[in-house]
């Protein structure tokens, strides 16, 4: 029997058009139901029963430690289990080798991402609330202090990942001074820092962020070159002076109108003859590709209040009307790329 598109194409010669396109009840319900997984594993990084397993422990054992029912721990732990993520010898439940490596909390592998990741599931809950409306219909701000700074380790370790591409994808030629904006720990700022001696960084983010920045800057020693600015990039003043002005997983979350805002605001701050480095997500005119940037498209959605990811297009734009000229894109990875633009020098 044939299947056939509200325009009246049959399926069979659409399918030639679109060969990826799902077919079968399975793989329709593997997308529905992939939730219950995740939400799994989740769980049991939220009670911490990697780490409280050690060498081998019982369900019993796992339950008192971390204060939770021992039947149902127990049938939290088998999944972790059939999810190839433990292994059980009669009662004992031992982790696996990825579970060893990178849902421990010690080393540098470990995912502590997946706290914020935690949290961020509550709010995909609302996805369809946040669709009708058009903007997060729940609370987007951190729960905790220990939420915040959960947030910010995870993000220190992904953006310690990546700094060696955005520092390659960056001429820091006649840099002297850069403003990082919304910088967090100050990965970024840290990594420029080592790779040019001569550069200082001012790294702009909320009070209780800085003093997590001011931390991992001691930690690298670069307390004398890299300094911090409190206050809402949308509300503090930039300040001026600077040679480069970076954002650095910053555009996504804001609306476009707020982009444009912080376009202007950068313009003014940065010298003649400076740059304005956009690091981020940066779609393909039909925001299909890269296909994580789609995904996250919706993450910004029931996460803030006007976030959403954008096109070389429309960042371009906000750069252009701010003044800029001169502009260049760099891919710095797998789904994220570099627009950077200059301010004339007259």
């Amino acid at each position: 029997m044939k299947t056939f598109g509200n325009d009246g194409m049959a399926w069979e010669n659409r399918l030639k058009e679109y060969p990826n396109m799902l077919t079968t009840q399975k793989e329709v319900l593997d997308i529905a139901l992939a939730w219950q997984g995740s939400r799994a594993l989740l769980a049991a990084v939220e009670l911490n029963l990697f780490s409280t397993v050690g060498e081998g422990s019982t369900a019993a054992e796992i339950a008192e430690r971390v204060g939770t029912d021992t039947r149902c721990t127990e049938r939290l732990l088998n999944v972790m289990v059939t999810l190839d993520l433990m292994s059980k010898q009669g009662e004992v439940f031992i982790n696996g080798p990825a579970a060893s490596q990178y849902l421990v909390p010690d080393g540098n592998d470990y995912l502590s991402m997946l706290h914020h990741t935690a949290f961020t599931y509550r709010n995909w809950g609302a996805l369809d609330q946040a669709v009708r409306a058009g903007t997060s219909t729940i609370s987007t701000a951190w729960d905790s202090d220990e939420h915040r700074d959960a947030f910010i380790e995870a993000m220190h370790r992904r953006s310690r990942g990546d700094a060696e591409n955005l520092v390659n994808s960056l001429d820091l030629s006649g840099v002297d001074h850069l403003l990082d904006v919304g910088g967090g720990s100050g990965a970024y700022s840290i990594a420029l820092c080592q790779a040019n001696k001569g550069i200082k960084s001012t790294v702009l983010d909320l009070p209780g962020v800085t003093q997590l920045t001011r931390k991992y800057v001691a930690e690298a020693g670069l307390s004398e070159r890299i300094g911090t600015r409190e206050g809402s990039y949308l509300e503090t003043e930039f300040g001026a002076g600077y040679d480069l002005v970076l954002f650095s997983a910053i555009v996504h979350i804001n609306s476009e109108q707020e982009n444009q805002f912080l376009m202007h605001k950068a313009f003014e701050a940065v010298n003649p003859g400076g740059v304005i480095a956009v690091h981020d997500f940066i779609m393909s005119e039909d925001r299909l590709t890269p296909a994580k940037g789609a995904m996250f498209a919706l993450n910004m959605i029931v996460n803030t209040r006007g976030g959403d990811t954008y096109t070389k297009g429309e960042i371009s734009g906000w750069l252009m009307d701010a003044g800029c000229e001169t502009l260049h894109s760099t891919r710095t990875g797998e789904m994220t790329s570099m627009l950077t633009a200059r301010k004339p020098l007259a």
